[in-house]
């Protein structure tokens, strides 16, 4: 009974920064936009504008209609998109690893294997999947942070429990 309440726990404080929410949609489209230093108007790299235009598909799809006149909301994975070089694009559907059980993982800061170590999974994380793969490569997020790790790394061979 312990594990299930630890596995629980695990879940409460893994499940709100894996949320595929709007508001983290609307948080990474606008970071896109801040770091290239534009107006919403303004041409984009490739990339970015399929960022973008990906998010904008999935916003549409759930409905989203984030509420821009408010002065902020809480986003636990703010510190760790705007650690990451390469934003990844938040998925409306997501999977997440209870009590990660295999040698630590480096997360990086984009989805390449020079790309600097900016976290990392250790045992006992819960470990969230909320994010579209790109090149191969999976972008997860943990309670203490997120980043980039080749894709297949973690399965639920490597966690005591899997959910999604």
């Amino acid at each position: 009974m312990k594990r299930i309440f630890s596995h629980l726990g695990a879940l409460a404080l893994a499940a709100p920064a894996a949320a595929s929410s709007c508001e983290e949609m609307w948080f990474v489209r606008n970071l896109v936009f801040d770091r290239a230093g534009m107006c919403f108007g303004s041409p984009l790299s490739a990339r970015s504008a399929e960022i973008v235009a990906q998010i904008k598909g999935f916003e549409a799809d759930l409905g989203c209609a984030v509420e821009t006149s408010q002065t902020g909301f809480e986003l636990p994975t703010e510190a760790a998109l705007r650690a990451a070089e390469e934003l990844p694009v938040p998925s409306p559907g997501e999977s997440l690893c209870l009590g990660f059980n295999a040698p630590t993982v480096p997360l990086r800061a984009a989805p390449r294997l020079e790309a600097e170590v900016i976290s990392s999974v250790m045992a006992g994380d819960a470990v969230g999947f909320g994010y579209e793969p790109v090149a191969g490569w999976d972008y997860v997020v943990t309670a203490r942070g997120g980043g980039w790790m080749p894709g297949d790394t973690i399965g639920p061979e490597s966690c005591e429990g899997w959910a999604g």
